[in-house]
């Protein structure tokens, strides 16, 4: 579950994993393919294929609540920064 305000997430993109993001509280804004912008808030779900370049942003002063499954289960080995950077074992593409 990724919780924050304000806060975002780095562009990456997963190799193998695909992933459903379902919104619980709080809005934000999804970006796909790098440039495809989309505001989200509770009950929205939203499946992002493997290789599809995304990013969470939360601009406002409430929690930003999503619940994140991926298959296969995430690894940071499977995750790609933009600029072609993967992440390191104890990094992610989430920053506070």
């Amino acid at each position: 579950m990724l919780e924050a305000r304000p806060v975002h997430t780095v562009l990456h993109y997963h190799r193998r994993s695909e992933e459903l993001y379902h919104v619980t509280a709080g809005r934000g804004r999804l970006t796909l393919l790098g440039d495809a912008q989309f505001e989200i808030g509770p009950g929205d779900t939203v499946h992002i294929a493997p290789g599809t370049p995304h990013a969470l942003h939360n601009p406002g002063p409430e929690d930003l609540r999503v619940l994140c499954c991926s298959a296969p289960a995430y690894d940071h080995a499977d995750t790609v920064l933009l600029g072609g950077q993967t992440t390191s074992t104890r990094g992610s593409p989430h920053s506070r």
